[in-house]
């Protein structure tokens, strides 16, 4: 860990003198579980010290199917079957009946898409886009647009690395530092505009070294909505390769402090970077409560085949899930 999360007397010890997060309740796993109901939204270190699991539990069986989503509100969202605590209900988000259709497609719906079919199907040809260099070619008239204003969606966000082709503290006093103080004097001027933060790594650093006036001005702007924090993971961790201990270890690390500072709990994960996604990544995060997965890197004639489809929103299962 390139800097620690907590300071002073606050300091839980870091990734190396961290309590155990799976290992000792396995010790208990024979025992009988406690009765008490988790609270849906825990992190997942009280989760496990709740209710102890058997360590098979937390991996998939499988690769994930994809359904069609019937929310447009919904980009990704994660629907693992099982019997475990539901997440918090989105405040912005009306609730749905029993017999919404919406629902009961969410839960028992049939599979219309599995990645493997998909990957059987596509024949990867590798066509020129023209523009779109990864897509297919758009052609338009010019006056389309005559009789209705074009819709541009634009969603600034952060991606700052904690180390790549310069260290992490490089990082931070030639870039992050300065990208957090615009957002906070940037937002600060107009309630109009939007951010959304990932890395809480940069943030805890930048914290530390900012006034007491930059904190409550960050604490505002996420109050009021203008600056959304998703995942709160220390890291947006790699999943092809990283044990799930390590990405429960990351998260938990994360959304401690975030929620010990700013008192703000994610509801979206965030992975635009990983080189490759797993289903134990998404399971996982489902097990944390989080509603949402929002993911960008898979193969590009993967994601023009669903573009072509409009399946680009979906929600996720695991195969087996019904």
């Amino acid at each position: 860990m390139a800097f620690s999360s907590y300071i002073g007397s606050t300091r839980r010890g870091g990734w190396a003198n961290s309590p155990p997060l799976l290992f000792q309740p396995q010790i208990q796993a024979h025992q009988k579980a406690p009765q008490a109901i988790a609270p849906p939204r825990l992190h997942l270190r009280q989760l496990l010290h709740h209710r102890p699991l058997d360590l098979h539990l937390l991996l998939p069986r499988r690769h994930p199917p994809l359904r069609r989503s019937q929310s447009p509100l919904l980009p990704l969202q994660i629907q693992i079957l099982h019997p475990f605590p539901k997440p918090r209900k989105s405040a912005s988000r009306k609730p749905v009946s029993a017999g919404d259709s919406a629902s009961d497609a969410a839960v028992g719906a049939t599979v219309d898409i599995t990645t493997k079919e998909l990957y059987d199907k596509i024949e990867f040809s590798d066509v020129d886009g023209g523009p779109w260099k990864q897509g297919w070619r758009v052609s338009y008239k010019g006056d389309e647009w005559d009789s209705e204003k074009l819709k541009v969606i634009v969603v600034p966000h952060s991606h700052n690395d904690p180390g790549w082709k310069l260290t992490v503290e490089e990082y931070y006093e030639r870039q992050s530092r300065h990208i957090l103080d615009t957002i906070v004097d940037t937002l600060s001027k107009d309630t109009r505009r939007k951010f959304i933060w990932e890395e809480m790594s940069y943030l805890e650093r930048w914290w530390r070294d900012s006034s007491d006036l930059k904190r409550e001005s960050f604490t505002n702007l996420v109050k009021n909505g203008q600056l959304e924090i998703v995942g709160g993971g220390w890291v947006m961790n790699d999943e092809a390769n990283s044990h799930y201990y390590a990405i429960i270890e990351q998260m938990t690390e994360g959304n401690m402090w975030l929620n010990d500072t700013v008192g703000v709990i994610p509801k979206n994960a965030w992975a635009i970077d990983p080189f490759g996604y797993s289903p134990t990544m998404a399971y996982l995060l489902r097990r944390m409560g989080f509603e949402n997965m929002l993911i960008q890197r898979t193969h590009y004639e993967l994601k023009k085949e669903l573009a072509l489809h409009k399946n680009l929103e979906y929600v996720a299962a695991e195969l087996g899930c019904g």
